[in-house]
């Protein structure tokens, strides 16, 4: 499936809203975790945004479900 354009304006709305962080003490384990997947997602759309400046020219490369972490 084609990914589709993705802006800067998302990106950095995203980076703002979910920043990489450290988790607080006051955090519980389920708040955590819930974190850490919503900044994998966050990260996974990054990188998309990347190939697609890089590629910008060619065919779109989908990385939102690689399996590198």
């Amino acid at each position: 499936m084609k990914c589709p354009p993705i802006s800067k304006e998302l990106i950095d709305y995203l980076e703002a809203t979910v920043p990489e962080r450290c988790p607080s003490i006051t955090m519980s384990e389920r708040e955590i975790w819930i974190y850490v997947g919503t900044r994998k997602l966050v990260r996974g759309l990054i990188e998309q945004f990347r190939n697609q400046q890089d590629n910008i020219l060619e065919e779109p490369v989908n990385v939102l479900f690689s399996t590198k972490d």
